[in-house]
Protein backbone atom coordinates (compact mmCIF):
# COMPACT_ATOMS: atom_id res chain seq x y z
CA UNK A 1 0.00 0.00 0.00
CA UNK A 2 1.23 3.38 -0.66
CA UNK A 3 2.19 5.94 1.80
CA UNK A 4 0.08 9.15 0.97
CA UNK A 5 0.35 12.83 1.27
CA UNK A 6 -1.52 14.89 3.92
CA UNK A 7 -3.56 17.72 2.22
CA UNK A 8 -1.17 19.93 3.24
CA UNK A 9 1.31 18.80 1.39
CA UNK A 10 -0.52 17.75 -1.43
CA UNK A 11 -1.66 20.95 -1.89
CA UNK A 12 2.30 22.31 -2.29
CA UNK A 13 3.17 19.78 -4.48
CA UNK A 14 0.36 20.89 -7.16
CA UNK A 15 1.60 24.66 -6.40
CA UNK A 16 5.16 23.43 -6.88
CA UNK A 17 4.28 21.60 -10.44
CA UNK A 18 2.14 25.17 -11.23
CA UNK A 19 4.88 27.05 -10.31
CA UNK A 20 7.58 25.04 -12.27
CA UNK A 21 5.31 24.59 -14.89
CA UNK A 22 5.43 20.65 -14.50
CA UNK A 23 2.60 17.93 -14.96
CA UNK A 24 1.72 16.06 -12.52
CA UNK A 25 0.95 12.10 -13.04
CA UNK A 26 -1.11 10.52 -10.72
CA UNK A 27 -1.18 6.62 -11.53
CA UNK A 28 2.53 6.36 -13.23
CA UNK A 29 3.62 2.76 -12.75
CA UNK A 30 7.28 2.52 -13.62
CA UNK A 31 9.83 -0.31 -14.66
CA UNK A 32 10.32 -3.01 -11.90
CA UNK A 33 6.94 -1.79 -10.41
CA UNK A 34 4.85 -4.58 -11.74
CA UNK A 35 2.18 -2.61 -12.06
CA UNK A 36 1.73 -0.74 -8.67
CA UNK A 37 0.95 3.18 -9.19
CA UNK A 38 2.50 6.06 -7.48
CA UNK A 39 2.79 10.03 -8.51
CA UNK A 40 5.29 11.77 -11.06
CA UNK A 41 6.60 14.97 -11.81
CA UNK A 42 6.74 15.30 -15.60
CA UNK A 43 8.87 18.04 -17.45
CA UNK A 44 12.69 19.05 -18.32
CA UNK A 45 15.45 18.70 -16.57
CA UNK A 46 13.81 15.86 -13.74
CA UNK A 47 17.16 15.66 -11.73
CA UNK A 48 16.64 18.90 -10.33
CA UNK A 49 13.22 18.31 -9.54
CA UNK A 50 13.35 16.73 -6.05
CA UNK A 51 15.88 19.28 -5.01
CA UNK A 52 14.01 22.35 -6.26
CA UNK A 53 10.61 21.14 -4.31
CA UNK A 54 12.32 20.87 -1.28
CA UNK A 55 13.84 24.38 -1.59
CA UNK A 56 10.08 25.53 -2.92
CA UNK A 57 8.41 24.13 0.73
CA UNK A 58 11.08 25.89 2.49
CA UNK A 59 10.39 29.11 1.02
CA UNK A 60 6.48 28.70 1.30
CA UNK A 61 5.89 27.29 4.56
CA UNK A 62 9.07 26.76 6.44
CA UNK A 63 11.57 24.75 8.67
CA UNK A 64 9.10 23.63 10.80
CA UNK A 65 6.66 22.28 8.04
CA UNK A 66 9.51 19.70 6.47
CA UNK A 67 9.88 18.39 10.42
CA UNK A 68 6.15 17.65 10.90
CA UNK A 69 6.39 16.28 6.83
CA UNK A 70 10.07 14.53 7.22
CA UNK A 71 9.06 11.07 6.52
CA UNK A 72 7.37 11.65 3.27
CA UNK A 73 9.77 14.51 2.45
CA UNK A 74 12.79 11.83 2.72
CA UNK A 75 11.01 8.75 0.93
CA UNK A 76 10.60 11.33 -2.09
CA UNK A 77 14.41 12.60 -1.92
CA UNK A 78 15.27 8.82 -1.33
CA UNK A 79 12.55 6.51 -3.55
CA UNK A 80 13.17 9.36 -6.12
CA UNK A 81 13.44 7.50 -10.01
CA UNK A 82 13.59 8.83 -13.31
CA UNK A 83 12.80 7.85 -16.79
CA UNK A 84 13.18 9.67 -19.89
CA UNK A 85 9.70 10.42 -21.83
CA UNK A 86 11.13 11.52 -25.16
CA UNK A 87 11.43 15.81 -25.19
CA UNK A 88 10.52 15.45 -21.13
CA UNK A 89 11.41 13.06 -18.52
CA UNK A 90 9.28 12.04 -15.15
CA UNK A 91 10.34 11.63 -11.63
CA UNK A 92 8.28 9.27 -9.93
CA UNK A 93 7.95 8.12 -6.45
CA UNK A 94 7.30 4.18 -5.82
CA UNK A 95 5.18 3.76 -2.55
CA UNK A 96 4.05 7.14 -2.49
CA UNK A 97 0.50 9.00 -3.10
CA UNK A 98 -1.65 11.68 -3.43
CA UNK A 99 -4.15 11.41 -0.88
CA UNK A 100 -7.05 12.96 -3.15
CA UNK A 101 -7.83 12.96 -7.03
CA UNK A 102 -9.69 16.97 -6.94
CA UNK A 103 -6.76 18.19 -8.44
CA UNK A 104 -7.58 17.36 -12.41
CA UNK A 105 -6.56 19.44 -14.83
CA UNK A 106 -2.81 19.02 -14.27
CA UNK A 107 -1.87 16.17 -16.38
Amino acid sequence: MNKQTTKELESLIYDFARAEDLNIIENYSGRGMFDKECFGFVGREVELIVGKFVLFVLDEVGERFIQNNRDFIEDMVFRARFDNMGLNGIVYFPGLALSSEEEEGLE
